[in-house]
């Protein structure tokens, strides 16, 4: 009752009584949301795709993330040590999870990559008209092909939650048609070029292909993930086996799959209505599906059980790849089987409610959220990069955060999205920006030295443990910086309000927790 209350709270009463209609909503706004995006995405036609990130601030500032990595990979290798990530000395073989190609491409095309894989995902589907084995008549396919690209999830995963993974799932569909008709060297082909997007994509691959392999008695599914498989062993060439497990723990402890000696630990309590929400529309298909063909799909019941056992036994992927996981099934399921009531079923799962895909747009419904547009990055790196200008090549910048107690949701003070524009600059321009995440995962760990504080003291402290120039300090916007600063001997080099970026940010300032808007301060030591 209480998120019952907040929720109308926040939205209204009419936008309660609004969602269970929303079914309907979409299949009306969908549509006219999708192609009012491809209009507004004209502007990328003009090149320059460089210069823009997704189609939102938030996830645009967040995958600069990604951006980072891109960089440090090419200009050191996967084998190599960059003085710009972590604590100043990061082997970069323990991203051994990362593809190149899709990195470098989401680098160079961030806004573009995940639209053209999901477009290439879905005219994937096309392979089932053709299947022989297949009785249902064309405009049943006509009529589901729709529906996928009016679809809320489709529209989530082209414009919104997609990055560099997007190269790897553009296959998942051909991957899934070749092992179910069969065809295991076109299912090789497929797990083969998804090998070079992501490596989430190919381990859902090997568990659906384990469980065709057990279904049909062969170990066919099996042998397709041959080419897949030893593609991505190259990525450990460089790898020891110290190295292997350190990194493979150090991951483990950030997404809490293990607390043991880590400092930072995330909370047990999280909202899950979106998630039951999921294995609701999720559980109803699959009773649907056996209602009408008195049969049990084992593969979508084989995802359902990868859906629980990512959230109650190991985290091995976000909750957007098993969203996409149960899409692609659900497609390729409802493509094959002709019959109203499923294909009722069918939209349910494929179309949620945005917001619970991530797709929200502050003080807009949640029912009919607006057109997007690319966002132009560019703007908010340019700006970042005039107030970090005194900052040289080989220079380290320490930011000061407040200690987060060991709560990993504490960490950076709500502010890390904002942190990936310098961490990026930094990579590109050869300074070191720190903390970011890499240096939470080097000191996550009983006893590990500090990298926190706020107070002038304490930042001395750490400007001298961690050999840093200058120190970035921040409070809320339209303030004028504490006097306390200069009596302990600090000058202010160049100073940044977030709020002048507003507008270059559509709007909205991409901080968590309901922190206020801040300004940063570039300061300096005077001795």
């Amino acid at each position: 009752m209480e998120r019952l209350s907040r929720f109308i709270g926040k939205h209204g009463i009419a936008a309660f009584l609004r969602l269970p209609l929303y079914p309907v909503v979409s299949l009306l706004w969908g549509p006219v949301r999708l192609l009012s995006t491809l209009c507004n995405s004209r502007i990328l036609l003009t090149g320059k795709w460089s210069e823009y990130l997704m189609y939102r601030p938030y996830q645009g500032i967040s995958f600069l993330f990604y951006w980072t990595q891109a960089l440090n990979l090419k200009r050191f290798g996967r084998n190599g040590i960059s003085p710009l990530v972590g604590l100043g000395n990061f082997n970069l073989s323990v991203w051994w999870h990362l593809s190149l190609p899709s990195s470098y491409l989401f680098r160079k095309a961030g806004s573009v990559l995940a639209p053209a894989s999901m477009f290439t995902w879905w005219m994937m589907h096309v392979l089932w008209i053709s299947n022989p084995l297949i009785n249902a008549p064309c405009p049943w396919w006509f009529l589901v092909m729709v529906l996928i690209l009016i679809s809320s999830t489709f529209f989530a995963g082209a414009f919104v939650f997609l990055n560099y993974n997007a190269l790897g799932w553009l296959f998942f569909p051909l991957g899934l048609w070749g092992m179910e008709t069969g065809n295991y060297f076109v299912a090789g082909l497929a797990w083969l070029g998804a090998s070079f997007g992501s490596l989430t994509v190919v381990f859902i691959a090997s568990y659906l292909s384990l469980i065709s392999a057990i279904r049909l008695e062969s170990f066919a599914p099996l042998l397709a993930l041959v080419p897949a498989l030893l593609k991505l062993s190259t990525h450990f060439f460089h790898l020891t086996k110290g190295s292997f497990f350190s990194s493979l723990l150090n991951i483990a402890k950030l997404i809490g799959l293990v607390d043991q000696n880590a400092k930072y630990r995330r909370s047990k309590i999280s909202n899950s209505i979106g998630y039951f929400y999921f294995l609701f529309l999720y559980f109803q298909f699959a009773v649907v599906y056996f209602w009408i063909t008195q049969e049990i799909h084992w593969l979508f019941c084989g995802g359902i059980v990868l859906y629980l056992a990512n959230r109650f036994v190991a985290r091995f992927a976000d909750n957007q790849s098993l969203y996409l996981t149960m899409f692609s099934l659900a497609c390729m399921i409802t493509l094959q089987t002709s019959d109203l009531l499923l294909l009722a079923s069918f939209w349910l799962v494929v179309s949620p409610l945005p917001a619970l895909l991530g797709d929200v747009t502050q003080g807009c419904p949640l029912d009919v959220p607006p057109a997007l547009k690319p966002f132009r990055v560019q703007v908010i790196i340019d700006k970042m990069s005039r107030f970090l200008k005194p900052v040289r090549s080989k220079d380290r910048v320490l930011m000061a955060f407040s200690d987060p107690k060991g709560s990993y949701e504490k960490l950076f003070d709500g502010y890390r999205r904002l942190l990936e524009v310098p961490c990026y600059i930094g990579s590109s321009r050869g300074f070191h920006f720190f903390p970011d995440w890499y240096a939470v995962s080097e000191t996550n760990y009983e006893g590990a030295p500090d990298l926190w504080g706020r107070a002038p003291s304490e930042v001395s402290a750490n400007l001298k443990r961690w050999e840093a120039s200058y120190a970035i300090v921040y409070q809320d916007s339209g303030t004028e910086l504490d006097t306390h600063w200069e009596r302990n001997g600090y000058k202010t080099i160049a100073e940044l309000d977030w709020e002048d970026c507003r507008d270059d940010l559509m709007g909205g300032i991409p901080c968590e927790m309901g922190k206020p808007v801040p300004k940063w301060w570039l300061l300096a030591p005077n001795s």
